[in-house]
């Protein structure tokens, strides 16, 4: 189906200096979807670093768990020899967004890469927090409350949810108690609504990250 309509959006593909065909755009989309959510480029000399930059990126994303409830995705890193010396790269869904050098030592080295993906996490987290790892955060609320997921998912559309709990992580607060902030969300979506109008998440992530949570 996909190579049918390639064939077809290229029907009038003429040769030369000619912008993106309909089958180079296809073919972006689909690399989009199937790209690492977010991946580090490390030059050769660091690379020599890469076994303890692993323990490292596991620490860090257990810590952010512990600190903030976020579930940090799987970290793709990858030696790119056209980078200088002591130079790294982080992408969020194949696009650069941090670029960096090392200091020489090892422990400087993995302390500079770790705090430049702290200011990753904290300028994109709207692009890292993915469908996938919403549907985690539905999953463990499901087994704990399924009645409260499936009055919420009435009351407001996933990415409503989606955005709260993004806002809120921007604002600084804790989503590891999940359940009960689905708890506050419900309450919040569903208090005096009519049943014909969804719940309008801007205004319930506005009121929740005033709140202490």
């Amino acid at each position: 189906m996909i190579e049918y309509f390639k064939k077809l959006f290229n029907k009038n593909k003429t040769d030369g200096n000619t912008p993106k065909t309909a089958e180079d755009r296809i073919n972006e989309m689909y690399g989009e979807l199937s790209a690492d959510i977010v991946s580090i480029k490390l030059g050769n000399d660091i690379g020599a670093f890469y076994d303890n930059l692993g323990l490292e990126l596991a620490e860090f994303r257990e810590n952010l768990f512990e600190k903030t409830g976020f579930i940090f995705p799987p970290i793709r890193v990858t030696e790119q020899p056209d980078l200088q010396e002591n130079e790294f790269t982080i992408c969020v869904r194949n696009k650069e967004v941090k670029n960096g050098f090392c200091h020489l030592t090892e422990d400087d080295a993995l302390n500079d890469i770790i705090k430049a993906l702290e200011d990753v996490y904290k300028e994109n987290i709207d692009k890292i927090f993915s469908n996938e790892i919403m549907e985690k955060y539905m999953d463990t609320v499901q087994k704990q409350n399924g009645w409260m997921v499936w009055n919420l998912s009435n009351a407001m559309p996933l990415w409503g949810i989606r955005l709260v709990l993004v806002n809120l992580l921007k604002e600084g607060k804790s989503i590891k108690d999940i359940n009960y902030i689905f708890d506050k969300i419900c309450i919040y979506a569903t208090k005096n609504r009519d049943v014909c109008i969804k719940a309008d998440p801007y205004m319930i992530s506005d009121k929740m990250s005033r709140e202490k949570l």
